[in-house]
């Protein structure tokens, strides 16, 4: 029985993984700012270009898609 439930432990840890990566691409390629060329900066390219006045970052998760 216990190599049953540590069975289902990986099963259930497995599918909650590629649901929370889903959710982190998603969020990750979604934009915050536009250009002529369509996306400008991507939620993951402002934490990344903001890491350098860690007071902007949270503006990089509350803003809306432009």
């Amino acid at each position: 029985m216990k190599g049953v439930l540590s069975f289902l432990q990986i099963l259930i840890a497995v599918i909650l993984g590629s649901l929370v990566s889903d959710v982190i691409k998603e969020f990750a390629d979604q934009c915050v700012a536009r250009d002529k060329k369509g996306c400008a900066e991507t939620r993951l390219e402002c934490i990344w270009n903001s890491r350098k006045l860690p007071n902007i970052i949270p503006f990089c998760f509350i803003e809306k898609e432009l």
